[in-house]
């Protein structure tokens, strides 16, 4: 519909504004901004390193796949609504100084989380402009029925762990929903590390690992600048490095990782498309029309859901934001 040149200029320009509202808001105090700045700094983050990546490559994910890009952000949406979900019982984070007005309370909230995916793709196309998109060769793995099992006896093993006791075992539950969507994926045929891993290939693996890394870093610090913050029960976090806990960088690549396969399984429903260019199985046969349409009408239940659960976790309201 409209051309590269013009989608790399609005995106350029969206990126300054944000940047220049988001950082001069924050300075000034000035409400929802200050408050929402997470929004405002992950936007503006994703849409400069998106438009770097056009001028380094001659391509990049929002300007070059733009449906591809808003699949992505609308499947962060989905996927980190769910993770809301299970946080219900798990009780491993809570918020506090949330606007009290819920339209700017909900639209902040699914701007931030349909902005997560998106910056981990962008971070780990980046790593590979850098030339970060090969890593050391490993034994293939053979994916076996009965390693297959072993992985669902695995995921629902530490599932159970968490969901019977949250407050030791809640950081189980996410490498859970891992071991349980890799195989399912791969069986599928969709995006899926097990995959690259069959074949001996480690670096899409290490790439988004090291994009998770860096995205929770800059996600902590953008979380600590706001006023409005996400607040993690975790004791056993370990001493802050460049403001994120130590145990957080080995639990930001997970969810990376963990984030794969779970979008391989949305993707089904566009018939196996992936945000990356070089995802080589064909695309499958989207789902019937009508399939989508319940599925679309599931997603967002879920995602209502999911923002009720969020209300339910925050500890005090701002009644002027």
């Amino acid at each position: 519909m409209f051309d590269e040149e013009l989608k790399v200029k609005a995106g350029l320009y969206a990126a300054m504004a944000l940047t220049f509202i988001g950082y001069g808001g924050r300075y000034f105090g000035m409400e929802p901004v200050h408050n929402q700045f997470f929004v405002f700094a992950a936007w503006s983050y994703l849409l400069f390193l998106d438009n770097a990546n056009y001028r380094l490559r001659g391509a990049s994910l929002f300007v070059s796949r733009t449906g591809e890009f808003a699949a992505l952000a609308a499947g962060s949406l989905v996927i980190f609504s769910l993770f809301e979900l299970l946080n219900l019982r798990l009780g491993a984070w809570h918020y506090s100084s949330m606007p009290s007005t819920p339209a700017v309370r909900w639209t902040c909230r699914a701007l931030a989380w349909a902005a997560l995916l998106p910056c981990v793709a962008v971070t780990s196309e980046t790593l590979r402009a850098a030339r970060l998109d090969a890593g050391p060769a490993a034994p293939k793995l053979p994916l076996t029925p009965k390693l297959a099992k072993g992985l669902y006896i695995a995921g629902y093993s530490l599932l159970g762990l968490a969901f019977a006791a949250p407050r030791l075992f809640w950081p189980l539950a996410f490498p859970a929903l891992a071991l349980l969507a890799e195989p399912l994926a791969f069986r599928l045929g969709l995006p899926s590390l097990l995959r690259d891993w069959q074949a001996g290939r480690t670096g899409r693996t290490l790439r988004l690992a090291l994009a998770g890394m860096i995205c929770g870093l800059l996600w902590q610090n953008w979380n600590s600048a706001a006023g409005a913050h996400r607040l993690f029960d975790a004791p056993w976090a370990g001493p802050s490095l460049a403001g994120l806990p130590a145990a957080g960088f080995p639990a930001a690549a997970a969810l990376a990782l963990i984030c794969y396969p779970l979008y391989g399984l949305l993707a089904r429903l566009r018939g196996g498309d992936s945000w990356e260019e070089d995802w080589w199985p064909a695309p499958q046969a989207p789902l019937p029309a009508k399939a989508r349409l319940w599925a679309a009408a599931a997603a967002a239940l879920l995602c209502w859901a999911a923002f009720k659960a969020a209300d339910s976790a925050v500890l005090a309201y701002l009644g002027w934001v």
